[in-house]
């Protein structure tokens, strides 16, 4: 327990030092459990097989379009 303390203070610090806004990150941490076992379902249903995801084009959408707000965002900001 005194080792997931330090790894979180420590993590805190660098984003503090960084500016990196915390939550996104603590969005992100809650919402893993759900994504987890979403994807685990989803394999077990598909037989382990990755390219599931791109089986339809409305998936092939939502993945393009994630990706091109990740870039956006990226680019946008200055360090």
């Amino acid at each position: 327990a005194i080792y997931v303390t330090l790894f979180f203070g420590l993590l805190g610090y660098i984003m503090r030092k960084l500016d990196i806004s915390v939550l996104p990150f603590v969005i992100a941490y809650i919402l893993m459990g759900n994504l987890e076992e979403v994807m685990r379902q989803a394999f077990a249903a598909t037989g382990a097989d990755p390219w599931f995801l791109f089986s339809s084009w409305i998936s092939v959408s939502f993945i393009v379009l994630a990706v091109a707000v990740v870039v956006f965002f990226a680019r946008g900001r200055k360090y």
